[in-house]
């Protein structure tokens, strides 16, 4: 039954995230900075773009199911450091029902009709309020054109690192 398997592979990750947590600290929500600002969010969205690199060489098969794993760990880590950012609960942001997700495709209907053309036509845009590093723009910037037209050759054009 699928419930099951919901609840089965959630609590794999569950497990994962604990026993990490064990063995090496806090370390994901509170990072040392040594070689990055040492804010968290930056920090996983880092870490879930080196899986999501590796899921794109590797391809998505029984070979990548550990990967999978990180993935949706750090996808629940970074839900924890945005409530601790932002001092909200999360569970307030989801609905019940598809009501959310319908409001958020209808305001983006509005706001622009060609998505293509928008695209096209703009920079990407920073998602997060916070002063970004380059790495997480790198990171940003690849997720952006990865929503556009699949084509090998079209790139943002990225700013130089200062």
């Amino acid at each position: 039954m699928t419930k099951d398997d919901i609840k089965r592979v959630c609590d794999n990750t569950k497990n994962l995230l604990i026993k990490k947590n064990e063995a090496y600290g806090d370390s994901a929500l509170n990072p040392l900075g040594i070689f990055g600002n040492g804010d968290a969010v930056v920090s996983l969205g880092a870490r879930m773009d080196d899986k999501l690199m590796r899921l794109k060489s590797l391809g998505i098969n029984k070979d990548s199911i550990d990967t999978l794993y990180d993935l949706h760990g750090y996808i629940s880590l970074l839900i924890i450091a945005i409530e601790r950012d932002e001092n909200i609960n999360s569970l307030d942001a989801v609905c019940d029902d598809d009501s959310n997700t319908k409001n958020l495709i209808e305001n983006a209907r509005e706001k622009s009709n060609d998505v293509q053309g928008h695209q096209r036509d703009s920079q990407p845009e920073t998602h997060f309020h916070k002063n970004l590093s380059g790495a997480y723009q790198e990171w940003q910037a690849e997720i952006l054109d990865r929503e556009g037209p699949w084509d090998a050759q079209r790139r943002p054009e990225r700013k130089p690192n200062t």
